[in-house]
């Protein structure tokens, strides 16, 4: 993304090299870091704790108030990410078909999670698939992903079983 690139570039800029021997390079730039990170937390505690009595008012404002001006920061925030309407096109149309999901009784949940971890599933899949030479058996040799497949299957069943267990 890029504010990491600009962040990376800063860095490099400044002759730091990210990765894990910035910590040997430099390490008062790295705990400098953490101190700010730290601070900016603790001054966002507290104007939070200052300004409750607003975030509690606006609570209250109509929800056809609300509404538009959601949409708008949304259509914003999407423009902002890579100045594209293309961007604002395809959420319009993820807005869309979540609205019919759940106006259909499907969870969007699913969905969303679909979405944002399905391009890193697949490359670690493709990632593993190199590794073991495309042997699936990877999958189901290891103890870690064994053990990661017992709990998926048994939590698939669960909601089917556990109504017949109560019975």
């Amino acid at each position: 993304d890029p504010i990491t690139a600009i962040l990376l570039g800063a860095l490099m800029i400044h002759g730091l090299i990210p990765g894990p021997l910035l910590f040997k390079q430099a390490p008062q730039f790295v705990y400098s870091v953490f101190w700010a990170y730290l601070v900016a937390n603790l001054m966002t505690l507290i104007v939070t704790f200052a300004t409750i009595k607003l975030w509690v008012r606006l609570l209250k404002v109509p929800e056809r108030v609300l509404l538009p001006i959601i949409v708008i920061l949304c259509i914003v925030g999407t423009y902002a990410l890579r100045n594209t309407f293309f961007d604002t096109g395809i959420m319009f149309c993820f807005g869309l078909l979540a609205y019919f999901m759940k106006k259909s009784g499907f969870p969007v949940v699913p969905m969303l999670l679909a979405i944002i971890l399905g391009p890193n599933l697949e490359e670690h899949l493709r990632m593993s698939l190199i590794i073991s030479q495309g042997d699936y058996a990877i999958f189901f040799t290891h103890p870690i992903s064994l053990a990661f497949i017992i709990i998926s299957f048994f939590s698939f069943l669960w909601p089917i079983v556990w109504p017949l267990i109560r019975k």
